[in-house]
């Protein structure tokens, strides 16, 4: 497994997380955001944590793995913070 895919995600009290076979929706305080899927992938969402595994393992889909963990810890972080810039003098 790729060391970023096998990571687990931690799901904030206040989020909440809708899996299809097509889609990830991710709603929390700061808004609603949603990913398409391919069909590469398992989820499985217990206790507020979220792992994915891969189906199979080929090439595309080691590559698709880390990338989708990295897509929705984004996500996670994006509708429980609101944008912020720090700017340096």
């Amino acid at each position: 497994m790729s060391r970023i895919g096998k990571k687990l995600i931690d799901i904030p009290t206040d989020v909440s997380i809708t899996l299809s076979n097509e889609k990830i929706i991710v709603k929390g305080k700061y808004g609603i955001l949603e990913q398409s899927l391919l069909n590469l992938l398992n989820f499985d969402l217990s206790d507020n944590k979220l792992s994915i595994t891969r189906i199979n393992d080929e090439k595309k889909t080691r590559e698709y793995h880390g990338l989708i963990r990295a897509l929705v810890q984004n996500m996670v972080i994006g509708v429980t913070t609101k944008f912020s810039k720090i700017l340096t003098a």
